[in-house]
């Protein structure tokens, strides 16, 4: 596949010097609570345990810790890679991040707690407990919807009720998968609320136009970010790359190798579109990758990255 270089991001990039980002402030969302009413959904909620490597998933190397960030209308999805890969989630750790506007569309009564068996089947269960050990949540909560916008005029939208009854709080969802929300709350594997404070790491991010994409259509990144939410100006190395259902790569952007590109504190900028070119008829046909990853230019070290798939058909 051939490509055109994008000149104008390679532009933007060099703009990153000069300029900076202005903080932007929103008001907390809130979400209905077994004790509180509505209370903040602010803070880090992290999901249980620690998961290791799928044995049937080659490309799974690493242990990983889940977490969901909400500052104000921003969700941010972030997972924690470790080098181990024996469940313990020790070693040096790669944040992989991605932050999505998000709203509250109001309160609604539940159908009561229930999980989805594997045939699709609603099966009731009763009420987890409550923090506090007085007795079970209630059996049909009024719950938030709450919203998520996926870019491309794509939306998520969930069900979420907080016990926010002891010392640890905890946020349960809905059952069934998210594409297909339903009004029942499962009991199962709720996130705590956790006093965590991570350090900002700067990131990058892409998202692509379409998903799939057939002769005529032009392949667009129509997000490409650049950010360093530190407080620090900072070195660092980054690439953008493109794999074709051959295997092959193409390098798109290689920067930083030798630690000159350095970006200011509290810098996030969006360099977009990233222009690909268009779909011919002679275009090879399959899976394609188009992908960023930031380095720590002295060692080596991941420090984030961005993985996006993309289809020729």
């Amino acid at each position: 596949m051939n490509i055109k270089f994008n000149w104008a991001a390679a532009f933007a990039l060099a703009a990153i010097y000069s300029f900076a980002s202005m903080p932007a402030f929103a008001q907390s969302v809130l979400v209905s609570a077994e004790e509180g009413g509505l209370v903040p959904i602010d803070g880090v909620w992290e999901f249980p345990g620690c998961s290791e490597p799928d044995p049937f998933e080659p490309e799974e190397l690493f242990d990983e810790k889940e977490y969901l960030i909400f500052d104000g209308d921003t969700i941010e999805s972030r997972v924690v890679l470790y080098t181990s890969n024996d469940g313990s989630c020790t070693g040096t750790e790669t944040v992989i991040s991605e932050k999505f506007p998000f709203w509250s569309y109001g309160e609604v009564t539940s159908w009561g707690w229930a999980e989805i068996d594997d045939f699709g089947n609603v099966v009731f269960v009763p009420p987890p407990p409550r923090q506090d050990s007085s007795g079970p949540l209630f059996a049909v909560p009024i719950v938030t919807n709450l919203v998520i916008d996926l870019g491309n005029g794509a939306t998520e939208s969930g069900y979420h009720y907080i016990d926010d009854t002891g010392e640890d709080w905890y946020l349960y969802r809905n059952a069934g998968e998210d594409d297909a929300p339903t009004l029942y709350m499962s009991p199962h594997e709720p996130l705590r609320k956790v006093d965590i404070v991570f350090e900002p790491v700067p990131g990058c991010e892409i998202e692509l136009s379409q998903e799939i994409y057939v002769n005529g259509d032009t392949i667009m990144a129509d997000v490409f970010r650049l950010s360093n939410p530190t407080a620090e100006r900072v070195a660092l190395e980054v690439k953008v790359w493109l794999g074709r259902p051959d295997e092959t790569v193409r390098s798109i952007v290689n920067i930083g190798a030798y630690g000159f590109f350095r970006v200011p504190a509290e810098t996030d900028f969006d360099l977009g579109p990233l222009w690909l070119g268009r779909v011919w008829p002679h275009k090879p046909r399959g899976e394609y990758e188009l992908s960023c990853r930031i380095l720590e230019p002295r060692t080596g070290e991941r420090i984030a990255e961005d993985l996006n798939e993309f289809v020729i058909e």
